[in-house]
């Protein structure tokens, strides 16, 4: 998780805001899909299965043990928990946009 958070979430984010007036040759001959774009949901696909997967092996080493100890010595649980659901909510409202002719 610490790889997808410091370093590959990052890049992406850096793709449509440093090269999306450089890298605008079109993917496969078509003008939608620019190298920019592509980069961009690739890497930021890959950051929420490289999440999800490191969700789940938390999940399965400790259980849900520590959200039953104080939260407020450490709320790191809890916020991890409200940033993977954010994280899903982000992907299902861009997917309209990612495949449609709108962008």
């Amino acid at each position: 998780m610490i790889l997808v958070w410091l370093a590959i979430a990052p890049v992406s984010m850096m793709m449509p805001r440093y090269f999306k007036g450089y890298w605008d040759n079109p993917i496969a001959g078509n003008a939608a899909y620019q190298a920019w774009f592509v980069i961009h949901v690739a890497l930021m696909l890959l950051g929420v299965v490289l999440s999800t997967l490191g969700g789940a092996l938390v999940v399965t080493e400790a259980g849900a043990d520590p959200f039953s100890k104080d939260l407020t010595a450490n709320p790191h649980p809890v916020f991890g928990l409200v940033t993977m659901i954010l994280m899903y909510i982000q992907v299902l409202l861009v997917m309209p946009w990612i495949f449609g002719r709108r962008r």
